[in-house]
């Protein structure tokens, strides 16, 4: 009996496999980079977000998303919460990376999260920050408590359990750099150590934000 060599493919047919096999890997690696950019969004959301108090409201910063067209805040009186939740509100289309958001009540504390838009989408909620506005100490005034002493006494505020005590010898106070004291729970409070006949410069703060400013020499 006759026996046959297997028939092999020729040519042709050798390249329109080829073909195919190429067309369908660009297929699947376009599918799989299309997948990614639509989810490169979802990754990059606003990073370094801080919450600074203010009275009845809350001042927000962050730092810049690459890509990003505006931003959205968010924000609840409940942790953890999602667009969707209950109370959850909203301040969208914000074309920097700062913001104060108003109208809040004295005491109660406020959580925030940011989204960075795109034009893939909106991104995924950036780490939760919270805040409790306070309304300023008003009625800051100083009397002498004796030589290199002074008394600072103040209006008590709603809801604050501790006070600071900034005080400098040059106006305005930078917080930052003024000497202070921390912690404390009532009104008045002595301040010691300054200097006689020196002029200086005391604001209170109940967390936060400070109060005006009120003047003294001590004798």
């Amino acid at each position: 009996m006759e026996q046959r060599s297997p028939t092999r493919p020729s040519f042709g047919e050798k390249e329109k496999k080829l073909r195919l096999m190429r067309k369908s890997l660009l297929a699947a690696l376009l599918a799989l980079g299309a997948f990614a950019c639509g989810n490169t969004t979802q990754n990059t959301f606003p990073t370094g977000v801080t919450a600074q108090a203010g009275a009845g409201e809350i001042a927000l910063t962050w730092l810049p998303v690459g890509g990003a067209s505006s931003y959205n805040v968010y924000y609840n009186t409940v942790a953890n919460f999602g667009t969707a939740s209950t109370g959850t509100q909203s301040m969208r289309g914000l074309l920097t990376t700062s913001t104060t958001v108003p109208n809040l009540t004295n005491g109660v504390t406020y959580y925030f999260v940011v989204t960075a838009v795109s034009s893939t989408g909106e991104s995924v909620f950036s780490t939760e920050v919270s805040a409790i506005p306070s309304p300023v100490p008003t009625n800051v005034t100083v009397t002498s408590a004796g030589t290199g002493q002074a008394t600072v006494s103040w209006t008590m505020v709603s809801g604050a359990t501790y006070y600071s005590i900034y005080y400098s010898t040059t106006t305005p106070v930078n917080l930052s750099t003024a000497q202070n004291v921390q912690g404390i729970t009532a009104s008045p409070y002595t301040v010691t150590g300054l200097a006689s006949g020196v002029t200086y410069y005391f604001v209170v703060a109940a967390t936060s934000p400070p109060s005006s400013q009120a003047v003294f020499t001590p004798q």
